[in-house]
């Protein structure tokens, strides 16, 4: 059986690897990222997860986030989509 520290950091992992996948910034399709590139950003996205629990609400925060925090100025809404699905599937 997994411990409960063991399950948050795979959790953790989990969100770490979706935004990798994410890639908001697009520093992946650069060629400038590394695995830790997005690390900052997952604890306030633990919060949010947290929270809320809806589809269009989760993607709206994601656009609003990278957007707000990442300085985005265009974020992809297909990949915002998947993510918003992906991270839902995360028990906070």
């Amino acid at each position: 059986m997994t411990s409960r520290k063991g399950q948050k950091r795979d959790i953790l992992n989990s969100i770490r690897l979706t935004m990798l996948d994410w890639d908001p910034m697009e520093l992946f399709a650069l060629g400038q990222a590394g695995i830790e590139e997005y690390d900052e950003y997952i604890p306030p996205l633990t919060k949010a997860l947290a929270k809320i629990n809806d589809i269009d609400e989760l993607e709206q925060f994601l656009h609003d986030y990278a957007r707000d925090a990442m300085a985005v100025k265009h974020c992809d809404q297909e990949r915002t989509r998947k993510a918003a699905e992906k991270l839902l599937q995360f028990t906070i």
